[in-house]
């Protein structure tokens, strides 16, 4: 539902009465009707200097970047008119959609005046949710995959093509619920995933002339079931003057509570500590180095401890001299 917006001054002789520069809208609100998702608006504002004085147009301005302003007009004489071109893209939005534009300038009686494109994205075929998010520890069935629900809006019976994906760790299936209606995607992570996120896309050709391809963005940010920072220990040259402490933290982000045992350090002298901050989840070695410790470039020794967790049964963190 869209209010009504009150965006100028009074036009045309009261506001020329009036000293300094002044901006009259004549069609503030721009109404594109129904567009299919995808859909490129343009539209050009148009606006006159009612005032007695040069109007200055400083900035146009959008709340995202889905609205541009073209090349306006940055200076108008009185009486004269000018433009503001915007651009709105439709591909990320469904449904009723109002976008303002900022217009910043040196009338002194609205320095900001907004405009607004308003309309309604159709969306020939629903696409629910719009992307295969996956974060977490991804390791077991249950968040390796995830379920994209289909609908054809439109009248005649929709057909998809196989689905295909442009990545290794990425698999897709398409599931017929209703034919020519309704459709389930299931997107797949094919381990092993391997280091980094996965980013990627599965496509599909469709009967749909408004729709000819259809497109599920994927992402998937993965955690190690054991997570432990840093994953080095860095010293600096010695001998220290004083003790030297440092302290690495082990992380829990797997269903299973963690067990941690056989903490060692190969370097001598050094004291280490294992502290369980909150049981099974979170703990903190600490490190004490004594003042007689020494070390030269290119040292390195090794603190490591077991754990329960099958995948990572040894931990190991070098400890190295800057």
């Amino acid at each position: 539902m869209f209010g009504t917006l009150v965006l100028a001054a009074g036009g045309g002789a009261a506001a020329a009465e009036s000293g300094g520069p002044r901006i009259y809208f004549h069609e503030p609100v721009y109404d594109y009707g129904t567009v299919v998702v995808g859909a490129v608006i343009k539209h050009v504002f148009t606006f006159t200097n009612t005032g007695n004085q040069t109007l200055v147009i400083e900035e146009v301005k959008s709340t995202c970047g889905c609205t541009a302003a073209g090349a306006w007009s940055r200076k108008t004489e009185p009486g004269n008119s000018g433009t503001i071109p915007v651009e709105f893209h439709t591909g990320h939005f469904n449904g009723p959609t109002a976008k303002p534009v900022t217009v910043i300038c040196n009338d002194t009686n609205q320095a900001g005046v907004t405009l607004e494109l308003k309309g309604i994205v159709w969306h020939p075929i629903d696409v629910v949710p719009a992307a295969a998010a996956f974060s977490g520890v991804l390791e077991t069935p249950t968040n390796m995959y995830r379920t994209i629900h289909i609908t054809n809006r439109e009248d005649q019976p929709l057909i998809l093509s196989e689905p295909k994906s442009n990545q290794r760790a990425i698999a897709a299936e398409i599931t017929t619920n209703v034919p020519g209606r309704s459709y389930d995607l299931t997107v797949k992570l094919v381990p092993p995933l391997g280091a980094g996120n996965v980013f990627g896309e599965v496509s599909m050709n469709t009967s749909s002339s408004n729709m000819p391809a259809l497109t599920v963005s994927v992402w998937a940010i993965a955690q190690p079931a054991v997570m432990v920072l840093p994953a080095q220990v860095q010293l600096p040259p010695g001998p220290f003057t004083n003790q030297l402490t440092r302290s690495v933290s082990v992380r829990n982000n797997g269903p299973t509570p963690l067990e941690l045992s056989d903490l060692s350090i190969s370097a001598k002298g050094v004291d280490a500590k294992l502290y369980e901050l909150q049981k099974g989840q979170n703990f903190t070695v600490m490190l004490t180095f004594p003042e007689v410790f020494e070390t030269a470039k290119g040292d390195t020794y090794e603190l490591s401890f077991k754990s329960n967790n099958p995948k990572f049964p040894t931990l190991r963190v070098p400890i190295v001299r800057r």
